[in-house]
């Protein structure tokens, strides 16, 4: 990693934790270097860039101004963060509170894209699609490898739309979403993780035979990424163990009638 690249990095998570608040103004470029133990060349690099996504104000003649990146920044700002954290540090930026906005926010945005998927894929599209989700049967056993497969479904699924910006998104936020699917299948035994790529397999059958519209093969998965959602938020205190976790999804899973 480069001298900037840490130097981003670091300022990145103090503005994202709010260590650094909105209208803070930082210390001189020659007593950051000092602080920072980085050379001035490459700190006005990473100070340049966060610039570039909206988080600082960088006034010539006046100094360095913090802004409000809830207000100023992109996805990127939170690619950059997520990207950059070690999940297995205890100061992590990536809590159990904002796992669950992301997953809120994919309970969203995610049935909205399978819908368009849904009516503009190909039967090529449909066969790629089973033939991962067939391999992802197979590796119920491998954390790391069903997490890749899941992923690449996903981004199957945002081709399939055709769509230039979603497909430009879904390049953009695969570190987050790794790290949501990641956060799922860490807590779960090999039977919740059975149990999942089956109702996945199963509703997608169901839509290419045409016995499910893509209106409802859209709102029943958003019903599954719900009960995800709920799992893991209500295995917090439980520390994730598998048990729970499987407990939690099949009721959560059994209120929507997929059990």
């Amino acid at each position: 990693m480069q001298k900037h690249e840490k130097a981003v990095n670091q300022l990145a998570k103090d503005i994202f934790t709010r260590r650094l608040h909105a209208g803070d103004k930082l210390p001189s470029e020659r007593q950051l270097s000092q602080d920072m133990e980085i050379d001035r060349t490459s700190l006005r690099i990473a100070l340049k860039h966060l610039e570039s996504m909206g988080v600082l104000d960088i006034r010539q003649g006046d100094g360095i101004y913090v802004k409000d990146y809830t207000h100023h920044a992109g996805p990127d700002f939170l690619q950059l963060v997520v990207e950059s954290d070690d999940l297995t540090a205890p100061d992590s930026v990536v809590d159990d509170y904002l796992m669950d906005e992301m997953w809120e926010f994919w309970g969203a945005y995610f049935p909205v894209l399978l819908k368009m998927s849904s009516k503009k894929a190909s039967p090529r599209d449909m066969r790629d699609l089973m033939a991962l989700l067939d391999e992802e049967l197979e590796h119920v056993h491998d954390r790391d490898k069903i997490v890749e497969l899941d992923l690449l479904a996903e981004e199957r699924i945002a081709r399939a739309t055709g769509n230039m910006v979603i497909m430009l998104y879904s390049n953009a936020s695969r570190t987050i979403r790794r790290n949501m699917v990641k956060a799922f299948y860490d807590r779960v035994d090999d039977d919740t993780v059975r149990l999942h790529v089956e109702i996945k397999r199963a509703l997608v059958k169901d839509w290419a035979s045409g016995a499910m519209t893509a209106e409802q093969l859209a709102d029943h998965y958003a019903q599954v990424l719900e009960a995800h959602r709920a799992a893991i938020k209500k295995t917090r205190s439980s520390n994730g163990a598998a048990e729970a976790m499987l407990e939690e999804y099949k009721d959560a899973l059994d209120k929507t009638g997929f059990i």
